[in-house]
């Protein structure tokens, strides 16, 4: 009978150093696996970054456009009710075009504000995935299958030892 436990003290060591040994790595690849998925999400991020800011140049190129567009539309009415046109400084058309002009340039403002608003949160995001991405590098240094498997079979070598000092193994 004492053989069968110093036997099964030995089988239940080896088992419990493989599961040590096992889980570390699996915890090892997790942390691998993460870094990269957070690395992906660092590069989409800047993508992102690049392609808002596309938009915010296509958005204020438009934008300028259909200010013109305003301005001659006004400028053809006014001219069609009888209003001098010309680019004189001191009449009533040139300030209704000028005011649509300066209110277009404040809404250009708040469009780009909007845009460099919606840039930073992506910059941001980036910026946290690789901080992630290095932390969970690093975890994955940390993590040492081996080392795991030989700290759980050290710790049941006591168990060990004395099972098979009962059967007159260690004399």
């Amino acid at each position: 009978m004492a053989t069968v436990a110093a036997y099964t003290s030995i089988a239940s060591t080896a088992v419990g150093a493989y599961s040590a040994f096992a889980g570390s790595s699996a915890t090892k690849a997790n942390y691998e696996y993460q870094a990269r998925l957070s690395e992906k999400n660092a590069e989409i991020a800047a993508q992102n970054v690049e392609s808002i800011h596309e938009d915010q140049l296509q958005t204020v190129s438009d934008y300028r456009e259909k200010i013109s567009q305003t301005v001659g539309s006004s400028r053809a009415s006014l001219a069609a009710q009888g209003f001098t046109v010309n680019d004189d400084a001191d009449s009533t058309a040139w300030n209704l075009q000028q005011d649509i002009r300066d209110a277009g340039a404040n809404d250009i403002m708040k469009i780009k504000k909007q845009f460099e608003s919606e840039k930073e949160v992506a910059r941001m995001a980036g910026e946290s995935q690789t901080e992630q991405a290095k932390l969970y590098t690093k975890r994955a240094g940390q993590e040492s299958p081996l080392l795991s498997g030989i700290s759980q079979g050290a710790s049941q070598a006591a168990s060990v030892y004395k099972s098979g000092k009962q059967v007159k193994w260690w004399e």
